[in-house]
């Protein structure tokens, strides 16, 4: 059998037996069935979607009579009913209580007591439907948008019928709410072109095609709303004759309608439904409204993190930036702080290799006239130069001292005389004591 599912979609309706278990106590109305397997309408409310749904009824506030036309979305505080609680899925339903509170408490507790019938519950739910065969069916809630009680709700036949009582007597009252929506098969154009060619002859063979007031073809009629298995006619015989008409049909496979049931006049006014109407595409604008606020609130969200991201990245980069010039800071003092040890280090050493060569010198034990001077020893210290290759210079040099002639002192005076020596008597005297040193 082909399946037709289609986009999420608002859609208005309430159910019946609503008020058939319920007790009023501690000013709440216990045990109210807000949603059943199967509505007014005709759709079919699968046991998964009303599970899944069960906490979307949760707290969700509750008024008398339906919003302002003008602002659905406002509502006035001396309308405010309660609100539900204790949702729970109970004999195949989703069941709740309503909490009454605000000047209307009163009224309400003793309509649902005394005439259930008079009142009802219209709730408008966001929601996923498909059509199969001719069968609609609800698989997903998406959202609860209200819940009010109204009077007399059209697509309920009372607020707390019993099982098995039937209502075909009763038809829709000036309350009715008319919710268009998208046909099962085929396009509304072409449904409304079969329909209205239909009407005059099945309305005839059903006796409520009027006869005009005066020429017999001045009788039309019209096409006013169009639902899943139902139609609403409005048929004019005259200047002051008009009457509206609700009358059931079934399109086949092929896109064919055909009319089903007797036509029921409704008691309501082509302005009332017309107001209806415009509520609801009121109802729409104003979700389109919401849903574009959403959207540009989400898109400001956006804009306000990533400006949060820009901004801590900016942030993070300078504290990044500061540490790497406090890392750059350490690592030039620490680069200085190994100079000055590598330079103490070198000077340590210098003097280590200084005292080792002057020790050296001391151990030679050379003549002055030998020992090395204070700028070699500086040069050997500065240079490196290795200490076996000092000590062999120093022996060298003693080698040297041991073959010098050591400088001889000659006495002024001769000793055995005591008679002053000339000039000439101590050069003499210098010559023989040098070759006896020498021989």
């Amino acid at each position: 059998m082909p399946t037709t599912e289609r986009k999420p979609r608002r859609i208005i309706e309430s159910f019946l037996d609503a008020m058939a278990e319920v007790t009023v106590e501690d000013s709440a109305l216990r045990n109210v069935a807000l949603l059943g397997p199967e509505s007014v309408n005709g759709y079919h409310y699968t046991q998964e979607a009303m599970e899944a749904a069960v906490p979307l009824y949760e707290g969700r506030p509750v008024f008398l009579n339906h919003p302002d036309p003008s602002t659905p979305k406002k509502r006035r505080v001396q309308d405010y009913v309660g609100k539900i609680e204790n949702t729970r899925m109970e004999g195949g339903r989703i069941r709740g209580d309503i909490k009454l509170a605000g000047p209307n408490k009163q009224l309400v507790a003793e309509l649902a007591e005394s005439n259930p019938a008079e009142i009802g519950m219209s709730h408008v739910i966001f929601a996923s439907d498909r059509k199969s065969g001719n069968d609609l069916y609800i698989d997903s809630i998406k959202s609860v948008l209200s819940v009010d009680v109204v009077a007399f709700p059209a697509t309920t036949r009372n607020f707390a019928e019993q099982q098995g009582e039937g209502d075909g007597d009763k038809k829709p009252t000036a309350e009715a709410t008319y919710v268009p929506v998208d046909p099962p098969v085929g396009s509304f154009e072409d449904i409304r072109e079969q329909i209205l060619k239909l009407v005059p002859d099945y309305f005839t063979a059903a006796g409520v095609w009027p006869e005009p007031e005066e020429d017999k073809d001045n009788v039309w009629h019209s096409v006013e709303f169009t639902f899943p298995n139902r139609v609403v006619i409005s048929i004019q015989s005259g200047p002051t004759e008009s009457h509206l008409y609700q009358v059931g049909y079934f399109v086949d496979t092929e896109g064919i309608v055909t009319l089903t049931g007797d036509p029921q006049e409704l008691q309501v006014s082509l302005i009332a439904a017309s107001q209806e109407w415009e509520v609801q595409n009121e109802m729409d604008k104003e979700m389109q409204k919401e849903l574009m606020e959403s959207r540009d609130e989400a898109r400001s969200r956006v804009t306000e993190l990533e400006g949060q991201i820009t901004t801590n990245q900016k942030e993070h980069g300078e504290a990044i930036a500061r540490l790497e010039a406090d890392f750059a800071e350490l690592k030039t003092d620490r680069d200085l702080k190994a100079g000055e040890l590598e330079k103490l280090e070198a000077q340590q050493k210098l003097a280590i290799h200084r005292e080792s060569v002057t020790q050296a010198i001391e151990v030679a034990k050379l003549p002055e006239v030998m020992k090395p001077s204070e700028a070699q020893i500086k040069l050997w210290v500065e240079s490196g130069t290795e200490l076996d290759v000092i000590q062999e210079d120093l022996k060298d040099r003693a080698d040297k001292a041991s073959k010098v002639v050591p400088p001889i002192e000659c006495p002024e005076k001769d000793e055995s005389t005591g008679e002053t020596l000339t000039e000439g008597q101590q050069t003499s005297l210098k010559d023989g004591l040098k070759k006896a040193i020498a021989g």
